[in-house]
């Protein structure tokens, strides 16, 4: 199965504007937008797009410089979500760790938003720079209802991240037998 990472290292060159910045970076708008949606406010993410807030904004101030639709995801607002993707938000767009929204669905055991983004398109095996898929956070956090539901989906239980774990090599790894059990014998059907 071949896995998909999106590339938004480096820097900006010459007038070209940095995939972490937003050309409204400081603005009204783009101030509005990151205390919008940090707060989960619908109606107030809406007025910062409508004067112009990007929907691809990263939060600077963020040490993983974190597109809004990931904090939308993190924060677990459906409706924001959907608003943000609405407005054109890129829903591959990654932070400085390579995380995208379906990363973070997963991760936070996000199930109504993570099939949301899987109706839009989301790539159910995305890898991080960890090469880590959503079903690898998934089982690090011991999210056995998403664990089932990426399954279903083609989420694949033997890509190797990183440290040439598995999904069902994570679990075991932090103690959740029954899930890395169920791991396992799912890695014996898709192999």
């Amino acid at each position: 199965m071949q896995a998909v990472r999106l590339n938004y290292d480096g820097e900006a060159k010459g007038d070209a504007v940095s995939p972490f910045t937003s050309p409204v970076k400081g603005s009204k708008p783009y101030k509005d937008l990151v205390t919008a949606v940090k707060h989960g406010d619908v109606n107030k993410t809406q007025e910062a797009l409508s004067e112009g807030a990007d929907p691809n904004t990263c939060i600077a101030e963020s040490i993983w410089k974190s597109p809004m639709l990931l904090v939308a995801v993190y924060k677990g607002h459906l409706e924001l979500v959907k608003l943000l993707l609405e407005n054109g938000a890129d829903l591959h767009r990654q932070d400085q760790l390579g995380r995208q929204a379906v990363h973070e669905a997963a991760t936070c055991g996000r199930l109504e938003i993570l099939q949301l983004l899987h109706e839009r398109g989301a790539i159910i095996n995305a890898i991080n720079k960890l090469s880590e898929t959503p079903l690898h956070k998934a089982a690090f956090m011991n999210r056995e209802d998403i664990v089932h539901w990426l399954l279903e989906h083609g989420a694949s239980p033997t890509m190797t991240n990183s440290k040439g774990l598995t999904p069902a090599d994570e679990a075991h790894r932090y103690g959740y037998n029954e899930l890395a059990f169920m791991l396992k014998q799912a890695e014996g059907y898709k192999s």
